[in-house]
């Protein structure tokens, strides 16, 4: 992928991704306990509230990512009132900044644990490994809290994503263990992380190989202000530029103008049989039809949120033969069909 397509993939993938309604109620629930009015603080990142009532709803990743900075920015904590103490506004970039200066990963990896300890924030990091195998262990208290469930979780995101950045590649894990039981949204979280899911665990880690350790870390100063820039955004989704058979596929959707492609033009697309790349979507837990419903479901709550485009466009668009298969479609994804979502997201 040439320079343009991969800086037109990084746009498109924050037009059309989405997050789960959890994560912003656990935003909602933090601003209440800290005696702020949450409406003000939804209403200008372009969040409705109503959505929280909807299992199954989505959020925008943007107004999401402003809903996270937002929050943070008036609440003078990074970990949301979760921890024994707050986290100031800073505290991620002086991790990412401290990390970077790293080796290796294991370097790295060693870094964040001593800084950890010198906060006393309540986060316990750990790094274990033995011969075949690296174990990222991470606690931060009362998983059975939502704000406490969802920084948990937000720390294992970033910390993944920011290894794979430091050492400029994708870094497959091959367990993720979470102490929560398994949620509503559980089918989520393979998706997230693409890798099996142990839930009810006795711990909250991720496992990949220990090989991984002795990949040296190669960014530069000015690519660490720029990725501390666009934080959280930047690290809790995918990045574009990892080279990973998911991201590639993801992205060779969004750019498509005209039929959203089907898996023997993603297949010709990448110069692969579609053998092939089933197997290695395989390899990341992945597959192509749960990848491109993701898409469908995404692109459809965009164009939702426009109302001059019809059902009907929206429909022909989404390669659906007629409007009906997209409402049965779009009720199995939503939990409603788009008229109603469209409807309530409009008033």
């Amino acid at each position: 992928m040439n320079k343009d397509r991969a800086k037109a993939a990084f746009s498109a993938q924050y037009d059309l991704q989405t997050v789960s309604i959890p994560m912003v109620r656990a935003i909602h629930l933090a601003l209440e306990r800290a005696g702020h009015d949450p409406k003000i603080i939804f209403d200008r990142a372009g969040v409705m509230p109503k959505i929280m009532t909807e299992d199954r709803a989505r959020c925008n990743a943007k107004a999401f990512s402003r809903l996270f900075s937002q929050a943070i920015r008036q609440l003078q904590d990074e970990a949301f009132g979760a921890l024994n103490r707050p986290l100031k506004p800073g505290t991620f970039a002086l991790l990412t900044q401290w990390m970077a200066n790293g080796i290796n990963l294991e370097d790295a990896l060693k870094r964040a644990e001593q800084l950890f300890a010198i906060l006393d924030c309540g986060i316990d990091f750990e790094l274990v490994q033995n011969e075949s195998r690296a174990t990222l262990r991470i606690n931060t208290g009362n998983i059975d809290d939502p704000v406490g469930l969802f920084i948990q979780e937000t720390m294992l995101t970033t910390l993944h994503r920011l290894a794979g950045w430091l050492i400029g590649a994708h870094l497959p894990l091959l367990l993720v263990r979470l102490g929560r039981e398994a949620p509503q949204h559980s089918d989520e979280y393979p998706r997230m992380f693409r890798a099996p899911i142990e839930f009810s665990s006795h711990e909250s880690s991720l496992d990949f190989d220990v090989g991984f350790l002795d990949k040296m870390t190669s960014r530069r100063r000015h690519e660490v202000t720029e990725i501390v820039k666009t934080a959280p955004l930047g690290l809790l989704q995918h990045s574009p530029m990892d080279g990973s058979y998911y991201l590639r596929v993801k992205n060779i959707l969004r750019l498509t103008s005209q039929d959203i492609p089907k898996l023997p033009d993603v297949a010709a697309e990448l110069g692969l049989t579609e053998q092939t790349l089933r197997r290695k979507l395989q390899l990341e837990n992945q597959s192509f039809r749960n990848i491109r419903n993701d898409f469908l479901l995404d692109y459809a709550l965009k164009m939702l949120a426009q109302n001059q485009v019809s059902l009907d466009e929206i429909s022909l668009k989404l390669g659906f033969s007629e409007l009906s298969a997209f409402n049965r479609a779009f009720r199995q994804w939503t939990g409603q069909p788009p008229a109603t979502y469209r409807a309530e997201f409009l008033n």
